[in-house]
């Protein structure tokens, strides 16, 4: 199993600094993609990966 994910609040969209929405995108999208990419070559046919989500994609903090 596989967990990473970087969440942060903000009040507005416009104070989301380039660095953070780079940071979050390369540890939350970046990151599965490549963990991927290297189990690939290891798993025998008919094997799955399985990705998951966090509770805050159906049931958000207020604040997220």
């Amino acid at each position: 199993m596989c967990n990473a994910g970087r969440q942060q609040a903000r009040q507005s969209i416009l104070d989301i600094a380039t660095e953070d929405f780079d940071a979050t995108m390369k540890t939350s999208i970046y990151a599965p993609f490549w963990i991927i990419k290297a189990a690939l070559p290891h798993l025998q046919p008919g094997s799955v990966i399985i990705g998951t989500t966090s509770e805050q994609a159906y049931d958000p903090s207020p604040d997220l």
